[in-house]
């Protein structure tokens, strides 16, 4: 770009060397032969057709700019775009962390608590036995008393 700049104004520089210059002054004539014409009107048309080329070049530049410059805008909103839909799945993430430890205290608390409930059954279990124990040794007490009364 730079470069471009620089070298359309060497080839401005040059033509403009070549124009003949008005001044309040005296107006001079200059005489120049037909190779002469003819080879100055030829370096004007080849800085002419430079020109062009770089004009040519530089709006295609600026239109290759432009539309970097608006892939660049696109990609950048995609950029955003993306950046906030990873934050509402680090949002979401987190709540579903939450969730979990919650869902995992609840069933450490429902596993103390069937422990709990398991050994209270057990130990009402083992109440029944020794009663039904206790009851059947006194059966057979009772039995044998009435037994032992009948035989008297």
């Amino acid at each position: 770009m730079i470069i471009i700049k620089k070298l359309s104004t060497v080839l401005l520089a040059a033509s403009l060397f070549f124009v003949p210059c008005i001044s309040q002054a005296a107006t001079t004539n200059i005489s120049l032969s037909k190779a002469q014409y003819i080879a100055l009107q030829k370096t004007i048309d080849k800085q002419e057709s430079i020109l062009n080329a770089l004009d040519l070049n530089l709006t295609a530049l600026q239109s290759t700019s432009t539309m970097q410059k608006k892939e660049l805008i696109a990609a950048n909103k995609d950029l955003e775009k993306s950046k906030r839909e990873l934050q509402t799945t680090k949002e979401k993430l987190n709540k579903a962390k939450i969730s979990l430890k919650k869902a995992d205290e609840t069933l450490r608390k429902n596993e103390e608590f069937l422990k709990k409930l398991s050994a209270e059954i057990k130990a009402e279990q083992h109440k029944r036995k020794v009663a039904k124990r206790q009851r059947d040794m006194y059966a057979v007490i009772a039995l044998l008393a009435v037994g032992g009364a009948v035989i008297k």
